[in-house]
């Protein structure tokens, strides 16, 4: 069983770092977390062009659990990592023909992880770093070759906050317009970085 430790209500990422801690069940050995900034693109109405959903995928590492005992497998992203990942892989508005907007959607964490069992022959496969290149085989099938395990990958969607409103602060909205790719929230008067439809 997987389950993301209470996020914040507003994920406010004024070059700062977000903790994301996954509590796991039982049998898990190892998790891998990556965070997803999403966002839909809009063109122009006269080019009759649907609006397309996109997103950003932003590693924040792999992680082992530490002991059977330990249930939960800690993780952070920094401000200034998201803010240079989505500058880095969102092309630039000027080079994308009837171009209207980018309006900021929710953000997602996937994760991804191993039972214990996948975990150890991992850890008991991997290159060795030190001169003695012999590693003991691993198996946990009697009389057999290979393991018997479990891996899963899981999706956990943020959600709007109470207010029906994007789960990032005001700031962070701010900064994703100043980054000069497009971005906006809302079409209402009220809206931090309000949406215009060309």
């Amino acid at each position: 069983m997987l389950e993301i430790q209470a996020f914040l209500l507003k994920i406010k990422l004024d070059y700062v770092s977000v903790p994301i801690d996954i509590n796991v069940g039982e049998n898990v050995g190892r998790g891998q977390v990556w965070f997803v900034f999403h966002y839909t693109e809009y063109y122009t109405l006269a080019s009759g062009l649907a609006p397309i959903t996109k997103e950003v995928l932003i590693g924040l590492g792999e992680k082992k659990v530490a002991n059977a005992s330990s249930s939960t497998l800690n993780f952070s992203l920094k401000g200034n990592v998201f803010f240079d990942n989505v500058a880095a892989n969102v092309s630039n508005p000027i080079s994308i023909p009837h171009f209207s907007h980018r309006e900021i959607d929710n953000f997602s964490i996937k994760f991804s992880v191993a039972g214990s069992e996948l975990s150890t022959y991992m850890e008991a496969n991997a290159p060795s770093t030190t001169v003695n290149q012999d590693k003991p085989g691993y198996t946990n099938i009697i009389d057999g070759v290979g393991i018997f395990s479990s891996r899963t990958k899981k999706e956990w969607d943020s959600g709007f906050d109470i207010n029906q409103r994007i789960n990032y602060d005001d700031n962070t909205v701010t900064k994703l317009k100043e980054l000069g790719l497009g971005f906006c929230w809302s079409i209402s008067p009220t809206a931090t970085a309000k949406c215009i439809q060309l």
